[in-house]
């Protein structure tokens, strides 16, 4: 799929890091698409919390040369820091929960509450797909897409991979 499937939507969900900013070395075009079509609505959507979520506009500003701004999008939503805190810490180990039970029980001892993190990891994967789909968004672009493709599945979001765009 490539940035030309963004042409059938008007409102668009957009990640930051490795989307936006970062190695990406397609985030160019994107820039450009953002800049060239100021007619649709975009929305940053993004896994960042706290003070790295403060200075997104900025890093998208300094990155893109002043390509693009805060100007080009409607606003920013981070990931509620539970969530984050979740997918990180259960991340490492989370196909155990279905690959190997046993060793999942092992975790399970030395971290109490890995159950409650296992759902709040599930709720973190959809997170970005339950966003779009509030704010009207038909579409996310994101590089991470095993991260999100569980919550664009489930609110009929589109998905188009940063890194292939």
């Amino acid at each position: 799929m490539t940035i030309a499937i963004l042409d059938f939507h008007t409102r668009i969900g957009v990640d930051i890091d490795e989307t936006l900013v970062g190695s990406n070395h397609r985030k160019t075009k994107l820039w450009k698409y953002i800049k060239n079509n100021p007619n649709k609505k975009y929305w940053l959507i993004t896994f960042r919390t706290g003070s790295f979520l403060d200075q997104a506009y900025r890093d998208i500003e300094i990155e893109s040369k002043g390509v693009i701004t805060r100007n080009n999008f409607e606003g920013i939503y981070g990931i509620p820091s539970e969530l984050s805190i979740a997918f990180h810490r259960v991340s490492p180990f989370i196909n155990f929960r279905k690959t190997n039970p046993k060793i999942w029980e092992k975790i399970r001892i030395h971290m109490p509450n890995l159950d409650e993190l296992a759902n709040q990891y599930d709720l973190s994967r959809e997170w970005k797909g339950k966003k779009c789909y509030e704010l009207g968004c038909t579409i996310l672009v994101d590089d991470n897409i095993n991260a999100v493709l569980p919550g664009c599945k489930k609110y009929n979001v589109e998905l188009l991979d940063s890194h292939k765009m």
